[in-house]
């Protein structure tokens, strides 16, 4: 069953990466017509951020739900380390972005904000997991 339920996950996230991925050249778009190139560049840049956050997301969660029904306890940390090892991602790709390669904040921020909601909506409108679609209420 858990082969079953990873795979959601992976549909799930592949959606998610999909619909991300229109959003970030819609916002970059807007950017580039309204304020310039750099700042459809930065904008990129908070929405590439955001794709890396959410594949690493998937990945986590294929593993914390492979190993959900053997070790619980494993899964749980699995899913807590990751979230942490993201938050800390996110500071370092925002440092690299703003402090070294010059991106402007607000665009970056955009972007990133942008992809971020974008990857949540289309992560909740994807399929359901197995479990759900095997027991009959």
């Amino acid at each position: 069953m858990s082969s079953a339920m990873s795979a959601g996950v992976v549909a799930r996230a592949r959606r998610a990466l999909i619909f991300q991925a229109g959003a970030a050249v819609l916002v970059a778009l807007g950017w580039l017509l309204s304020k310039g190139h750099p700042e459809a560049l930065s904008s990129l840049w908070g929405a590439a951020s955001s794709m890396v956050l959410l594949w690493l997301h998937g990945v986590g969660m294929r593993r914390a739900t492979d190993c959900a029904a053997e070790d619980p306890k494993r899964s749980m940390m699995i899913m807590y380390v990751g979230a942490g090892l993201r938050f800390m991602l996110l500071l370092v790709l925002f440092a690299i972005g703003l402090g070294v390669l010059g991106a402007a904040a607000l665009p970056t921020v955009a972007g990133f904000i942008v992809t971020q909601i974008t990857g949540v909506l289309a992560a909740r409108g994807g399929p359901e997991p197995a479990m759900r679609l095997s027991s009959k209420t």
